[in-house]
């Protein structure tokens, strides 16, 4: 399993299992195992995962992360080297062989994007400007945007979660108790799994994580532990374009034209010669022809529409926390996607601010740090 997840990020599936078969939807949504490879491949190419790590933290991963990163990828091929695979799905297979720290990345840079770019990886890779002489009728845009709101909102959510933490005066043991029940698959490539990470005298923890993941997701120490829940916001958003009436791959900003960018991708394919496609992208993110086939939004040759998902620029969801000798660990976080769904509340769009501008919040995680905030507000609830 982990394995495939590493074939999938190298844009390589269409290379060993062919075009046509689906991949298992873990690292994105595409049906197609060259839809997959032309968007992995893409952004390979273009080195986006490269240029992430190469800002500093907190803008880029820390030393830290970039370290259990190393290795993770260390371990990984080490257990390749001295065990013997008996699985007879990738027993003696070719794609099964060690990866490098890169890969471990991409294969977090795809989790990443997973609500955004991933989400819509066939539409990306099979975008194509109207031919010429062609004239199809743009939608509505007040009509496509009510129809996106109502495909993003948060009230058709398909996935939930939650977590529940008990003082230690509401405990049989007198001790502080968390339960985190994250509502993900129990098979395939996208299920948590148990592990132990130890470093004598650094780290100690007792874990549960995203496949393939290194970073502790849930998890506790002697000291603290902690747990997570799934958000229902929506980290993308799509730009209608006005379009050059000359050229339909130049878009107007403010009322100058500037032209797409064309990305070509050529992607290696069992039994047959490589296939090699275009994609368009432009300042905002990739254009794109649908958000599903719900939502059908035609390249014309007066506008187009394209897809910005900010997790795309960003690995910063990678951090690690870690102590400083004292009994609390410290960490800056950031909720990408707000404290509140309610339009209404005034944390609706607080921390989106805040991600916008790469900001950072402190988190508090011991209860002096809790008590000494300024912002802090009690409310007891009882029956």
């Amino acid at each position: 399993m982990l394995a495939d997840g590493f074939l999938t990020v190298r844009g390589e599936r269409s290379r060993y299992f062919g075009p046509d078969a689906a991949p298992d939807f873990s690292l994105s949504s595409a049906t197609r195992n060259l839809t997959s490879d032309l968007y992995f491949q893409g952004v390979r190419d273009t080195g986006t995962v490269e240029r992430l790590l190469d800002r500093p933290a907190p803008q880029g991963p820390s030393r830290a992360v970039k370290d259990l990163m190393r290795g993770w990828a260390a371990g990984y091929n080490a257990w390749l080297k001295q065990n013997r695979i008996n699985d007879p799905a990738c027993q003696g297979a070719a794609w099964v062989r060690p990866v490098t720290t890169l890969d471990v990345f991409s294969r977090a840079y795809a989790l990443g994007v997973l609500g955004g770019e991933g989400r819509l990886v066939d539409a990306i890779t099979t975008a194509r400007p109207p031919a010429s002489g062609t004239a199809a009728a743009a939608p509505d845009a007040k009509a496509a945007a009510r129809a996106a709101s109502e495909l993003f909102s948060a009230t058709d959510a398909d996935m939930g979660s939650n977590a529940v933490a008990f003082r230690g005066d509401t405990t049989a043991n007198g001790s502080g108790l968390l339960l985190g029940n994250p509502h993900y698959p129990w098979a395939g490539g996208r299920r948590f799994w148990q592990a132990q990470q130890t470093i004598p005298g650094e780290l100690n923890v007792s874990r549960g994580a995203l496949l393939g993941s290194p970073i502790t997701q849930i998890g506790f120490n002697a000291k603290v532990a902690w747990s997570h829940t799934v958000a229902t916001g929506v980290p993308m958003n799509v730009h209608q374009l006005t379009l050059d009436p000359a050229d339909p791959t130049t878009y107007l900003v403010d009322g100058e034209p500037e032209r797409m960018t064309k990305r070509t991708v050529t992607v290696g394919v069992k039994d047959g010669a490589p296939v090699t496609r275009t994609q368009w992208w432009t300042r905002y993110g990739p254009v794109v022809t649908s958000l599903g086939a719900d939502l059908p939004l035609p390249w014309t040759t007066g506008t187009a529409y394209a897809l910005n998902d900010p997790n795309a620029a960003n690995i910063r969801h990678i951090q690690a926390v870690g102590w400083d000798g004292g009994r609390c660990p410290v960490a800056r976080t950031l909720l990408t996607y707000s404290q509140s769904s309610n339009p209404n509340s005034p944390h609706h769009l607080d921390q989106t601010r805040l991600f916008s501008a790469e900001k950072w919040v402190r988190s508090r995680f011991c209860e002096k740090d809790i008590v000494s905030s300024p912002r802090l507000k009690v409310v007891r609830v009882s029956q």
